[in-house]
């Protein structure tokens, strides 16, 4: 499958530059993708992997698992709210009554006190300490955790090079990187490593007593991302 999916991206780099299908979106380049592969629906499958487009030398972290909130029954907090109350800072531009935008690893605690700690028994658990206090807050449910990670065994991120011509953006399709193979251990391997980390993305509006939360994610930087899966296999589309 991996020499057909390849072919495909062969077949689509050829066309050259590819005008984007909607200027000044921030996805406009994974849009234009998808609409030359004839990708439909929300989960970018295609023949098996999940793929998705990029700028070219574009370092900024991958997505491994989106919006996988802790199990919590087992946790000191029962929702994003009670996080935001604990942690949670007042918005100075007025959009938000109060927010908690941050990002969270297992080295040292962020500004906000808060930390990740992988367990022995493989537990994923974040951490607060702040003035006196030091516990544990919130716990993640290891099945839960792989039901994500198996969504994302077979993974194919297409860059390409970004050309502005003067009736548009156009997208030129020049490199394939395959990534196969993702364990639950190494993922929490990597956590304790501070390869990845977590996104908080908390927020409460003015007048609401429900906190809204776009998270938590964890993401692993780039270059730490070919390491991390058992297989990892680099392309260039333009020969």
């Amino acid at each position: 499958m991996v020499e057909e999916i390849l072919k495909d991206l062969k077949t689509l780099s050829l066309k050259g530059p590819i005008k984007s299908v909607r200027d000044g979106s921030n996805n406009s380049i994974g849009l234009t993708f998808r609409n030359a592969l004839n990708i439909e629906g929300v989960l970018n499958e295609y023949k098996g992997y999940r793929v998705n487009a990029s700028a070219l030398n574009n370092n900024s972290r991958n997505t491994l698992v989106p919006g996988c909130v802790p199990d919590w029954k087992r946790s000191l907090v029962n929702n994003p709210k009670e996080i935001l109350d604990l942690c949670g800072i007042v918005d100075d531009t007025g959009k938000y009554q109060k927010k908690l935008f941050c990002s969270v690893n297992a080295l040292e605690p962020n500004t906000f006190g808060l930390y990740l700690k992988v367990k022995r028994n493989n537990e994923l658990s974040e951490y607060l300490v702040k003035e006196n206090i030091h516990k544990q807050i919130a716990v993640w449910d290891s099945e839960r955790l792989t039901h994500y990670l198996n969504k994302k065994q077979k993974v194919v991120i297409v860059s390409a090079i970004k050309q502005k011509k003067e009736d548009g953006i156009y997208f030129h399709f020049c490199l394939a990187e395959f990534y196969i193979g993702l364990g639950f251990e190494d993922f929490l391997k990597y956590i304790s490593y501070g390869s990845i980390d977590m996104d908080h993305s908390i927020s409460l509006k003015k007048g609401s007593k429900t906190a809204q939360e776009k998270g938590p994610s964890f993401k692993i930087s780039k270059d730490a991302c070919s390491h991390l899966y058992k297989t990892y296999k680099k392309y260039e589309l333009i020969d």
